[in-house]
């Protein structure tokens, strides 16, 4: 499964360590530099992953996992903290998971592994609800 990724990251630097780490995994990454574009850039496309830097310009990560939250509750991505304060924060504002400046391949990849398995298993689930529903349905006499 092939994941939509988003780096949000306004230091040119850690962007390109986000994306070459990505890439060196076999991920593609989109960028945005700030909570705007990260708000933006969900307008046009989803996203199943977004690597969220806490501290930005214009809009911080928290504030912007807090919009994401309101505007896309039930089909939000999966937004990973990348930051070097206090986790609680980050879980406080709604983020999924938490990573740490600066990134080991190694930690992210396993993350993202563990984020598409569940994925891949709720997608399962759903499916097997869907043909348990339409099983039921085709069980059920015709009221018309």
């Amino acid at each position: 499964m092939t994941l939509r990724i988003l780096v949000a990251e306004d230091d040119f630097i850690n962007q390109q360590i986000a994306l070459s780490l990505l890439k060196n995994i076999g991920y593609h990454a989109d960028l945005a530099e700030n909570g705007c574009q990260v708000l933006i850039a969900l307008e046009k496309q989803a996203y199943d992953v977004i690597l969220m830097d806490v501290h930005m310009p214009e809009m911080d990560g928290l504030e912007a996992t807090q919009r994401i939250i309101q505007r896309y509750a039930h089909n939000r991505p999966f937004i990973i903290a990348l930051t070097s304060v206090q986790q609680c924060k980050c879980e406080a504002a709604g983020m999924d998971a938490y990573l740490s400046k600066p990134l080991e391949m190694d930690v992210l990849q396993k993350l993202l592994d563990t984020h598409t398995k569940s994925k891949l298993q709720k997608t399962k689930c759903d499916t097997k609800k869907q043909s348990k529903i339409q099983h039921v349905f085709a069980t059920v006499p015709q009221c018309f």
